[in-house]
């Protein structure tokens, strides 16, 4: 389930199985009092935090996201982290970490590289890291020849 993507059927079939267990019991027996859709919520939603197969195996191939971004391959596993890291793009971003990459020319804002977001980069900027302008938590705008983009 971590490393492969799950045919919906078989995300269905585990489903049937978790319900069976949680409604049936051992004496395959039970009263449904409450909607499945209620038991699947998370706990602080009044649910059991029981998670849908589906959504498992997505969360658990997202994780793999993060180890493998650079590598390369057609295998079943590798197909399987690219199909999960189209779901989770959008709770992904890109973090600055030590500051030495581009400030022009990494994707570390949501938005992409900065430098495709004007028209030219001065020359004078061109091999400015992101910690030479965030030399602490708030940038030094002062230093840059090119104009930014309204924010």
């Amino acid at each position: 389930m971590q490393v492969s993507w799950l045919p919906q059927s078989i995300c269905d079939l585990i489903d049937q199985t978790v319900r069976n267990f949680i409604w049936k019991g051992a004496n395959n027996s039970g009263i449904h009092l409450v909607s499945w859709q209620k038991v699947a919520q998370p706990k602080a939603s009044g649910g059991l935090g029981i998670r849908m197969a589906r959504d498992a195996n997505i969360a658990l191939l997202g994780s793999s996201i993060l180890y493998h971004t650079n590598t390369t391959g057609s295998s079943n596993t590798w197909s399987s982290i690219i199909k999960a890291k189209n779901y989770l793009k959008d709770g992904f971003s890109w973090r600055a970490g030590s500051g030495n990459s581009s400030f022009w020319f990494s994707h570390w804002i949501p938005q992409g590289a900065i430098g495709s977001l004007v028209h030219v980069v001065d020359i004078h900027d061109i091999e400015l890291k992101i910690n030479d302008v965030y030399t602490s938590s708030t940038p030094d705008l002062s230093i840059l020849y090119t104009e930014l983009p309204p924010q």
